[in-house]
């Protein structure tokens, strides 16, 4: 009677714990990596990114294509400075900028919680989108491809779908 009724209490335990849609059991099983320290998780297409490295420190997840041409990575990490997104946006800018001759801001679209923003560098296109959650967390996702394949940049943004649940 009692595995009985401790069976019960795990079917009905998702109804009550609940994230913004889904349950982390739900969110886990949707997914292809879910970040329970950040709340976090992401589908990405495996076709594409056929070697996969967790980090160590569990605070996310790089991707890689077999060719080496493609990658992402889906982050998380504290907000310990309690940086808005014009900040984080414009430390960005400064290193990208480090690193690449000419840098141009292809499009972007900030917001208080949010921003995307495209980036061409001198060798690759870049893609970053960056949450500010209310637990004082900070979700980064970023895709990066050679330059000239613009296309596949505009397909992998569409294919990668990062989902927080703060």
């Amino acid at each position: 009677m009692r595995p009985l009724i401790s069976f019960s209490i795990l079917l009905l335990l998702p109804l009550f714990i609940g994230f913004s849609s889904k349950n982390l059991a739900e969110a886990t099983s949707d997914h292809d990596y879910c970040n329970t320290r950040f709340d976090f998780c992401l589908e990405y297409p495996k076709v594409v990114f056929t070697q996969q490295i967790k980090s160590d420190n569990d605070d996310g997840i790089s991707l890689f294509s077999a060719d080496g041409l493609f990658n992402a990575k889906a982050y998380g990490a504290y907000n310990v400075v309690g940086a808005t997104t014009v900040d984080l946006f414009q430390e960005l800018v400064k290193e990208l900028s480090a690193k690449n001759k000419k840098l141009d801001i292809v499009s972007n679209n900030i917001s208080k919680t949010t921003y995307e923003v495209t980036f061409l560098g001198d060798q690759e296109m870049l893609y970053y989108r960056i949450m500010l959650l209310p637990d004082n967390a900070v979700v980064t996702l970023m895709i990066s491809v050679p330059k000239g394949m613009e296309e596949m940049m505009h397909t992998l943004q569409k294919d990668i779908v990062l989902e927080t649940h703060s």
